[in-house]
């Protein structure tokens, strides 16, 4: 296992050497299932803030494309990328959370091409919902953000 801090180019960068550096046999598929919600973060119109937005777009959709980016130079045709994104990118709440989510579903869109022609296939899911922690915190925001 390998544990990386996403948000930062420099450790996605560390991540993928010291996977070359390992005995793991060759790189053929990458899950950027990495991501934050931002509990703690102001995500209303009136509220929302430079800083929670950076934070929120170096973890969820900067953190993704380094991982691509790495990942491509290293993978042979046959491979595979999935993100993981959400339903909330449609839904438009938590507001930065969502942003994050549906910036993700079009740099999906504008990696197709880039590794198709490596020979890669792209996804990106959208998991239903699933009774956690996260989501019953997130059903609070929606249901204090609808007021």
């Amino acid at each position: 296992a390998f544990q990386a801090d996403v948000s930062t180019e420099q450790a996605v960068v560390d991540l993928f050497n010291a996977i070359d550096a390992s005995p793991l046999p060759a790189l053929t598929g990458l899950v950027n299932n990495a991501g934050i919600i931002g509990f703690d973060m102001p995500q209303t119109l009136e509220t929302a803030t430079t800083d929670a937005f950076e934070a929120m777009m170096k973890t969820n959709l900067l953190g993704p494309l380094m991982c691509c980016r790495e990942a491509a130079k290293r993978m042979a045709p046959g491979s595979a990328v999935v993100n993981l994104s959400s339903g909330s990118a449609y839904l438009g709440r938590p507001l930065l959370y969502s942003m994050s989510k549906g910036a993700l579903n079009s740099m999906q869109h504008g990696l197709i091409e880039p590794l198709a022609s490596k020979g890669i296939r792209i996804n990106t899911v959208s998991p239903g919902v699933t009774e956690t922690d996260m989501v019953s915190i997130c059903v609070e925001i929606n249901r204090m953000s609808t007021r």
